[in-house]
């Protein structure tokens, strides 16, 4: 009878734990919602009605200084960063509280140590993709566009997928090699095309730098606008590639193709633009070229380029478009399911 009443009273005390834990975890949830609608004040209270009752609740500890980030409250997030990483070692929420603390220090303009924050948190987990990122967003802000464009590539090493990787390499390429940019576009609407203003910029960056090299000025002439090779340049060379964009634009204003739709043009242009990559891949050199270039290759082997531009231009809105969407969810299936399981590096 003794040690039934033990056992039962084991079951009680596991019961009302599980059904705290359970309370606290949805009081969590809430707490992101609200903090999502920047309502961040109402979000830390409910994490500090967790933190009372579970003084070892990581993820309330983290949201917490999450929400007082956003609250400006740079100082209180980044004492809670620090205690965070001081108490809890090991734990899967300590990259994110170096990215609190650093993004912290970012904003009160202490770019210099917010660095130095990142690195010590690649330190102790390295290889952490959202710290690369981070890190690069810090370098950029000081101006520091080379190094900014180098922790975006170890980030997309580490994680391939990270959609913000690409759409900001994208940018911070564009101004000194608008080939390689135009690669991070397109990889960026491969993993997220939903109708976004990010997703358009990608899309509409794309369809400038096709049709950029090629302007028609009257009926009779067309003019061709290239880069010369820069003999110096060993890495990240795509000047033939370049040649090749240019040539396929100027047909994009003859008789031949004039009533191409704009999905028809992308894809007829990418085709020319992934029989480059992958002839080019041999002896290209350079991240770019090893990174992207076989990529688009295996797309354009496997049969994906027509599913790939309709995916890319999601976020047109085109009707006929969307209808091609809905009666093709297998190809879109296909495309996802391989997407997912491709081998980047």
């Amino acid at each position: 009878m003794y040690k039934r009443s033990i056992l039962f009273l084991f079951l009680v005390c596991m019961g009302v734990m599980s059904l705290t834990a359970q309370t606290n975890l949805e009081k969590i949830r809430q707490g992101v919602a609200l903090h999502e609608h920047a309502q961040y004040e109402a979000a830390i209270k409910l994490y500090d009605e967790v933190i009372a009752a579970d003084d070892k609740n990581v993820l309330a500890y983290y949201e917490k200084s999450y929400s007082l980030l956003m609250l400006r409250k740079y100082d209180e997030s980044i004492r809670l960063s620090k205690s965070i990483i001081e108490s809890f070692p090991g734990d899967d929420n300590i990259p994110n509280a170096y990215i609190n603390w650093g993004t912290a220090l970012d904003y009160q303009g202490k770019t210099k140590d917010a660095l130095k924050v990142y690195s010590k948190g690649l330190k102790a987990f390295p290889g952490n993709y959202l710290l690369h990122f981070n890190k690069a967003i810090s370098y950029n802000s000081r101006g520091d566009k080379q190094e900014a464009i180098e922790e975006l590539q170890l980030a997309l090493k580490s994680n391939p997928l990270h959609p913000s990787s690409h759409h900001v390499l994208g940018i911070f390429t564009a101004g000194s090699n608008k080939i390689a940019a135009m690669l991070s576009n397109l990889a960026y609407l491969a993993i997220q095309p939903q109708a976004t203003e990010r997703a358009n910029y990608n899309r509409e960056r794309v369809e400038r730098i096709i049709g950029l090299s090629a302007e028609k000025k009257d009926d009779k002439n067309i003019t061709i606008s290239l880069s010369l090779p820069d003999k110096k340049k060993k890495e990240n060379d795509f000047s033939s590639l370049e040649l090749i964009i240019g040539l396929t634009a100027a047909s994009n204003h003859t008789k031949e193709h004039e009533n191409e739709t704009a999905i028809e043009r992308m894809q007829r242009n990418l085709e020319m633009v992934f029989s480059g990559l992958s002839a080019g891949q041999k002896d290209g050199k350079g991240f770019y070229w090893e990174f992207y270039a076989p990529f688009f290759a295996s797309l354009e082997k496997e049969g994906f380029r027509e599913t790939f531009v309709h995916i890319m231009y999601t976020s047109s809105g085109a009707v006929l478009n969307e209808l091609w969407l809905h009666d093709n969810k297998v190809k879109v299936e296909a495309f996802k399911k391989w997407l997912a399981a491709y081998k980047w590096i």
